[in-house]
C-alpha cells in the first residue's frame, strides 16, 4: 500500500483563502480535494503493478486543473473546463460519472412519472455470495446473464413497468474476496400492492426468482423496499436515484485512512480493474429504456463529466443576481495537496 495525505475535512473558506471551495445546490461542500487525493492513492498503487502501470500514469494526471464560471457576488460557481482522465478506476472520474447517472436517471423517472402519474418507485438489491479475485470477471458476467433472465420472467415483466440497474462491487479486506451486487430502481403501478391484481412480488419470491435466474440455490439475500416520502413528494424518488447512482467500485471498501493517510489496497485495485474491464455496469429496461431513447441521453461511459446536468456551461449571468460570471482557475498543487486559485 502507498499513502497520500487526505483532507482534514470540508470547511467553508474565508475570503482570503486561495484554496477551492465549491458547493452543491443544496449547500453541501463538494469533495474535490478528497476525490483527487483518493485518485492519487489509486494511481500510486497502480504504478507498482506492471499490468496497471499505464492506468497509474493516466489517473495521476487527472484533474490537474479546474476552471469555473463564478458569480462575483458569491452565489456559487459552475465547472466550465477540466482535464478528466475518464478511467474507471479513477475516483475523481467515478464521482463525476455517478453525478451524471444521477441526473440522467432522475430525468428518466420524472418523464416516466408524467406518463404514468401514479407509479411507485421501489428499491431492489440482488446479491450473490462473495467471490475470489480470480472469479470476479466470470461472476459479473454470470450476474448480467442472470439479471437478463430475471427481467424476462413473465411475472416480473407483468409487474414492473421500468427499471434501472447498477452494479456495485465492494472489497472485503479481511477475506480478500469481492462482493458484487445489483442496486435496481423499479417503477411499478400503484395497484402493485393490491392482491386482486396479481402484481405483487414479495421478498421470498424475489429471492426464488433470483436464485433460479442465477441457477444458484446458495444465494440467501435479496432486499425489496418502498422508500417513504419525506415532505416533498419527489424526495423518495431522488433518494432512490441517489442510492443506485453510487460508484461501481465503492472506494470506501479498498481505500482507507490510517491516521492522516489514505491507503489504497493494491490487490483490490488490480483485481477490480481486471474484473470489470469491458463490463457494462449499468442497464435500463421497460419504460425507462424507451424514455432514455426519447431524451436522447448519451451513454455514461462517453458522457460529459464537466457539464454533468447537461445545462449550458456558459450562461450569460448569475441566475440569482444577474451579474456577469467570472472565470476562476484552480490548479492542483502536489506540495500543498490542494486545489489553489491560479490567476489568469
Amino acid at each position: 500500500m502507498l499513502t497520500v495525505e487526505p483532507t482534514e475535512g470540508n470547511k467553508t473558506i474565508t475570503k482570503n483563502s486561495n484554496s477551492l471551495s465549491d458547493f452543491s445546490q443544496s449547500g453541501n461542500p463538494l469533495p474535490w480535494r478528497d476525490r483527487k487525493l483518493q485518485s492519487l492513492a489509486v494511481a500510486e498503487t497502480s504504478l507498482l503493478s506492471c499490468s496497471l502501470l499505464h492506468v497509474g500514469k493516466i489517473i495521476n494526471g487527472c484533474g490537474t486543473y479546474l476552471s469555473f464560471k463564478s458569480c462575483p457576488s458569491g452565489h456559487g460557481k459552475k465547472l466550465h473546463l477540466a482535464n478528466f482522465c475518464r478511467n474507471r478506476m479513477c475516483i475523481l472520474c467515478s464521482w463525476r460519472r455517478s453525478l451524471v447517472i444521477y441526473h440522467q436517471v432522475l430525468a428518466i423517472v420524472h418523464r416516466a412519472k408524467e406518463i404514468y402519474k401514479t407509479d411507485v418507485p421501489l428499491m431492489l438489491t440482488l446479491t450473490v455470495p462473495n467471490c475470489q479475485k480470480e472469479d470476479l470477471k466470470e461472476t459479473v458476467s454470470s450476474m448480467s446473464e442472470g439479471f437478463r433472465r430475471l427481467s424476462e420472467r413473465k411475472q416480473v415483466k407483468k409487474s414492473v413497468r421500468g427499471w434501472f440497474r447498477a452494479l456495485e462491487v465492494t472489497y472485503n479486506e479481511a477475506s480478500g474476496t469481492f462482493h458484487p451486487h445489483y442496486h435496481v430502481l423499479l417503477m411499478v403501478p400503484a395497484n402493485y400492492f393490491q392482491k386482486k391484481y396479481d402484481l405483487y412480488i414479495d421478498r421470498d419470491d424475489w429471492l426464488k426468482y433470483w436464485q433460479e435466474a442465477m441457477r444458484d440455490e446458495s444465494i440467501s439475500q435479496v432486499d425489496i423496499r418502498k422508500i417513504k416520502k419525506k415532505g416533498n413528494k419527489n424526495q423518495s424518488v431522488e433518494s432512490l436515484v441517489g442510492e443506485v447512482a453510487k460508484y461501481a467500485t465503492k472506494p470506501g471498501s479498498y481505500i482507507s485512512r490510517d491516521g492522516k493517510k489514505y491507503k489504497a489496497n493494491r490487490d483490490a485495485v488490480e483485481n477490480l480493474y481486471l474484473g470489470l474491464k469491458g463490463k457494462r455496469l449499468y442497464g435500463y429496461g421497460g419504460i425507462f429504456k424507451e424514455v432514455r431513447k426519447e431524451l436522447k441521453q448519451e451513454d455514461v461511459e462517453n458522457a460529459d463529466l464537466v457539464h454533468i446536468d447537461g445545462t449550458d456551461a456558459s450562461p450569460c449571468g448569475c441566475k440569482v443576481c444577474g451579474s456577469a460570471l467570472l472565470e476562476e482557475l484552480y490548479t492542483w498543487r502536489p506540495g500543498l495537496s490542494n486545489y489553489i486559485f491560479t490567476p489568469a
